[in-house]
């Protein structure tokens, strides 16, 4: 209460950290956003609404890690203690529909810019960078040279399907398949609710996730 001059300030505060959850959850959900540990997602102390920083792990490749990460989002019970009485029953589940009817509806545009992001040459030149790096001390420069380019090539062709995959995901989220069921925008999001507080998920995740706070 020290930080809020009335009871109306207050309340209007754990309305946005409900509502900005709610829609950074969907949001990172869809583009397979990972690594949501406390340190990852910070709140602003006037108006209660949350702020992600570290975008690193895109594309889930949270599933890829050594232990896997199987929630869709960080929804533990300091969260959803944080939303009121109605936990995410209230403004965290209404907003997280209304998000996901809205990237629905605008799926074609959304998926123009991400097709534009995941095969970006910059990520192909940086990728072919490193492979490059670690092949520069070997003898032979004839040899060296063709060993890089088909490396580089090869890399290429590995980014772009990476690219293709990351993006044929994203698709079907956004067309509503959760594990093969395609579902509405009420159906996802009850089945994403579910999945996220999950006790035999969380108890699973990475230590320093902090699944218990």
């Amino acid at each position: 209460m020290k930080r809020f001059p009335n009871s109306a300030a207050f309340i209007c505060s754990r309305t946005g950290f409900a509502s900005s959850a709610a829609v950074m959850s969907i949001v990172g959900y869809i583009v397979g956003l990972g690594d949501r540990h406390c340190e990852n997602i910070l709140i602003d102390q006037t108006t209660g609404r949350v702020m992600h920083v570290d975008f690193n792990c895109l594309f889930e490749k949270g599933l890829k890690l050594e232990k896997p990460e199987l929630v869709p989002f960080r929804l533990t019970h300091n969260m959803v203690d944080a939303m009121g009485v109605t936990g995410y029953e209230g403004v965290f589940r209404s907003h997280c529909e209304h998000t996901t009817q809205l990237l629905r509806k605008h799926k074609d545009p959304l998926m123009s810019v991400l097709d534009t992001f995941v095969h970006d040459p910059l990520l192909e030149w940086n990728f072919s960078n490193k492979v490059h790096s670690s092949v520069s001390t070997r003898k032979g420069k004839k040899d060296n040279k063709d060993k890089q380019q088909a490396i580089k090539d090869a890399n290429i062709v590995v980014v772009n399907e990476f690219a293709n995959y990351a993006l044929d995901r994203i698709r079907l989220k956004l067309d509503g398949y959760l594990q093969y069921v395609k579902l509405s925008a009420n159906g996802q999001v009850d089945e994403l609710i579910k999945e996220a507080v999950d006790p035999y998920k969380l108890f699973k995740m990475y230590i320093g996730w902090a699944s218990y706070l």
